[in-house]
């Protein structure tokens, strides 16, 4: 597996920023520092806060995070058992999908293109209307992403509640250029990836960063019939990321899904200043 920036909650948030309703359910890192309850706490958000604090984010604001190794999520033991893992299992597919809502659309990616029809099974079993699970390859087709890639072919797997359908798509197809993976792969530093998680966001630099995140974003924007096609939705998605309403949204986000005594604006602050940002967006 190519190990990348976290690509999933950028496009969550720029998603959100035009007009998605996100729900989302994840975890701290197992073998790193960099998993998006990490680098999304590492901006200010509460990863620590209760369920209530959540779905008000998700009403309020039209995101939120339930982290899956809080307490405070799940007391009865999921979160003690991811707690404690430090190697890839089951549980990585199985748990991403335990969240407390009950969602009706979901974009999921997945470590290997054998494993695309039980996910499709396994999502339409437990209520999903509609979803889409993908499978990104690099150029040469031997390496591959959780996620749509801008380096080369990706897998998608379509369906609803009465169809399924499998294709490839391209880089090309959507009008992107292709990109090489150092382009997008982890630092490993999460404040490194912080800074870069920001630039991304705010539409400045990396722009194999932005493509791959708008990509996947718009991969939501088509699922949710908010546009006719994934390059449509690639299309809207980077109109939001370069008029900073995609920071906007993550500003929002940081000011709503936190606890009483979570300090979140003075964190994003301090990440905004080292990554040069204008203080407007963080006063």
């Amino acid at each position: 597996m190519l190990k990348t920036f976290n690509i999933s909650s950028a496009a969550a948030i720029v998603a959100s920023a035009g007009g998605a309703t996100i729900a989302r359910h994840a975890s701290r890192a197992l073998t790193s520092k960099c998993g998006a309850v990490d680098i999304l706490e590492s901006l200010g958000i509460d990863m620590e806060c209760s369920v209530e604090t959540v779905v008000r984010s998700i009403e309020t604001v039209g995101i939120g995070l339930f982290n899956g190794m809080s307490q405070k999520v799940h007391p009865n033991g999921l979160f003690r058992i991811l707690k404690h893992i430090r190697f890839g299992s089951t549980l990585n597919i199985a748990a991403s999908l335990a969240g407390p809502c009950l969602p009706t659309h979901g974009l999921r990616g997945v470590y290997s293109e054998e494993i695309i029809p039980t996910m499709v099974r396994i999502m339409k079993s437990i209520g999903y209307q509609k979803g889409m699970v993908v499978h990104g390859l690099d150029h040469q087709k031997e390496k591959s992403m959780d996620e749509l890639s801008v380096l080369g072919e990706s897998i998608v797997a379509e369906f609803d509640r009465h169809s399924n359908k499998t294709y490839s798509i391209s880089p090309e197809d959507i009008g992107i250029q292709r990109y090489q993976y150092h382009e997008i792969a982890a630092y490993g530093n999460l404040q490194d990836e912080a800074v870069r998680f920001l630039h991304v966001i705010a539409g400045q630099g990396h722009q194999a960063c932005i493509d791959i995140t708008c990509l996947n974003a718009g991969a939501i924007f088509y699922l949710i019939d908010d546009c006719e096609s994934i390059r449509k939705g690639f299309e809207k998605a980077r109109e939001l990321v370069y008029s900073q309403k995609a920071l906007d949204k993550l500003v929002h986000w940081v000011q709503v899904q936190r606890e009483n005594s979570h300090d979140s604006m003075k964190i994003f602050a301090e990440v905004s200043q080292r990554a040069g940002l204008k203080k407007n967006h963080f006063n």
